[in-house]
This record gives structure tokens, sequence and C-alpha cells, in this order.
């Protein structure tokens, strides 16, 4: 829960479900996020396993973020937590808790 409670990274977890992003990328799929923000929990991720990055092709430095095979076993543990929380809180708790 250290890693899953924080702040982001489940939601970047569930963005990489769809397949590996860009830095520039994920920051635009999770509205809110800062560069700094972003930096560090893509660190975080990487650190503990769920996150790889990836360098294509010769002299490019510019890494796409995947999920690993790790990050990929708790997609459906991320799903039942979220068919919980859909169920078992109030849909204006879930407004409040993103202002």
């Amino acid at each position: 829960m250290d890693i899953l409670g924080k702040r982001w990274n489940g939601a970047l977890i569930q963005v990489l479900r769809g397949g590996a992003l860009r830095f520039v990328d994920l920051k635009s799929t999770v509205p809110g996020i800062s560069d700094a923000v972003l930096t560090t929990r893509l660190g975080e991720l990487l650190r503990c396993g769920l996150v790889e990055r990836v360098l294509p092709g010769t002299g490019s430095t510019r890494g796409v973020y995947a999920l690993t095979e790790k990050g990929r076993a708790l997609l459906p543990v991320l799903d039942d937590l979220t068919a919980w929380s859909e169920r078992w809180v109030p849909a204006d708790a879930h407004r409040s808790s993103r202002s």
C-alpha cells in the first residue's frame, strides 16, 4: 500500500494498461499531475518493478513507459478496488477527493 496508496500511482498504472506511453503523453492523460510529481511517481514505479522504461530504436533518448509483468498482474486488483469504490463510496466523496 506504500506504493498504491500514493496519489497518482493507481491512475498511472491504469493509464498504462492501454500500452506504453511517453512522459508527455502520460502527463496529458492524467490531468492535474505536475512534471515533478510525474517524475517522482514514475521513479517509484520503476524502482518497485511495476513499470519499465523502454528506449525505442538506436540513437533515440525518448523512451516510453510500460507496465511490466508485475504491473500487469496488479490490474485485476485495481479493477476490484474500482468496483468496490463505485459500490461503497458515495459519488460526492469521489468529487471532493479530487479537489
